[in-house]
């Protein structure tokens, strides 16, 4: 094979080993991009969430702080009047459960004996020592309280004492559900949502028994945003190690999702459960394809466009210089010394051959001057022999 074939058939092997080599180091540093851009966003879905449930609780106790700080709630509810506690609080509970989600409104005398419900004026006088121990826990220490509990229902509350001058006459409750907690979360993130919480801890008589039929393993999918496809997309795995924060990835109808899951704990911080949260994350592969096909062109194109300046070199530098040169050794061997051999002026290798075949044709010129020498296939006739 020619050198005109081989030499740019192996720079073009050589430049298209490089080019893969760079591709594959520039695939991988992308994938590992990608990779870190998943672990980014699920580790903001999981920072987000926690935030937003102490966000939560703060509102919460924020507003039970500021009604049970009323001197007129406390000289009330020192009277155990409850008509005069419903008259001044309910129209102020409304605009809270309009504007802020607030789902219940509460006032109790020690340990736990309702004196009003906002969201429930005709239930009064239980006691409710047995079953709301945050309630209980307020009025034995007098100090506010703050966080998760599942009685008849599970939600986020925020408990004060309530004084009356200096004594104190009991605790106002206000709590906020998981359900509109999870849709206003999926609304932030995009993601679908679920509350799941250990069966072991869920009272006989709590609404999230009613969800008993939306288990995994011995967790009760309490509020969900859209159970149907959350069923599809959760394993038995996800309510392992429910105390740690975690995510995960994986593919739900051909569709890559991260999976993260937060625990929840009550106001007493005992783990209780686990919010886990399911957003589709493709985008990322998607990108990671593109990503792919456009070093695939880039590296095609790199290869055409070297492989026609590697031609155009080779053959600009090196071949036609050499073909000239073996015309002339040819023009030598005929008997031609008088042509002069050029590219004598180039200061390379085929500048330095050009010379030494020159000096060849000078010296021959020198012996057998134009027309003593005649040469018949490549053999001198000046002897006769």
């Amino acid at each position: 094979m020619k050198l005109k074939v081989v030499a740019p058939l192996a720079m073009m092997s050589c430049v298209a080993a490089v080019l893969a080599f760079i591709s594959v180091l520039a695939y991988d540093d992308a994938a590992e991009t990608v990779d870190w851009a998943k672990r980014k966003q699920l580790t903001s879905i999981s920072t987000m969430i926690e935030v937003f449930l102490r966000e939560q609780g703060l509102q919460t106790t924020a507003a039970a702080e500021l009604l049970a700080s009323l001197p007129q709630v406390g000289e009330l509810v020192g009277k155990n009047d409850r008509d005069g506690v419903i008259k001044m609080l309910m129209p102020g509970y409304r605009k809270q459960v309009t504007k802020y989600g607030v789902d219940s409104l509460g006032i109790v005398a020690p340990p736990a004996l309702t004196v009003a419900r906002m969201h429930d004026p005709a239930k009064f006088g239980d006691d409710q020592s047995a079953t709301r121990p945050i309630l209980v826990f307020t009025n034995q220490t007098r100090e506010v309280q703050s966080g998760l509990e599942i009685s008849s229902v599970a939600a986020i509350r925020g408990v004060s004492p309530i004084y009356n001058g200096a004594v104190h006459v009991g605790a106002l409750e206000v709590a906020t559900g998981l359900g509109a907690t999870l849709a206003e979360l999926k609304t932030v993130l995009g993601a679908e949502l679920t509350v799941m919480f250990k069966d072991a801890v869920v009272p006989a008589r709590s609404e999230v028994r009613k969800n008993e039929a939306r288990k995994i393993r011995d967790f009760i999918a309490a509020e969900a945003t859209d159970w149907t496809y959350l069923a599809k997309a959760l394993r038995e795995t996800d309510v392992d190690r429910v105390n740690e924060t975690g995510y995960d990835t994986r593919t739900v109808d051909g569709i890559e999702v991260g999976v993260v899951k937060v625990p929840l704990f009550d106001f007493a911080g005992k783990n209780v459960g686990v919010v886990i949260a399911v957003k589709e994350i493709s985008e990322f592969g998607r990108a990671l394809k593109d990503a792919l096909v456009r070093l695939a062109v880039a590296g095609a194109i790199g290869l055409l466009i070297t492989a026609g300046m590697s031609l155009l070199v080779i053959s600009g530098m090196v071949l036609r210089p050499m073909e000239r040169l073996g015309k002339r050794l040819k023009g030598l061997a005929g008997g031609d010394f008088s042509t002069k051999v050029d590219a004598v002026a180039r200061r390379d290798e085929i500048g330095d051959l050009a010379v030494s075949v020159d000096s060849v044709r000078v010296d021959l010129l020198r012996r057998f001057p134009p027309g003593s020498a005649p040469v018949v296939d490549g053999k001198g006739a000046g002897g006769g022999r």
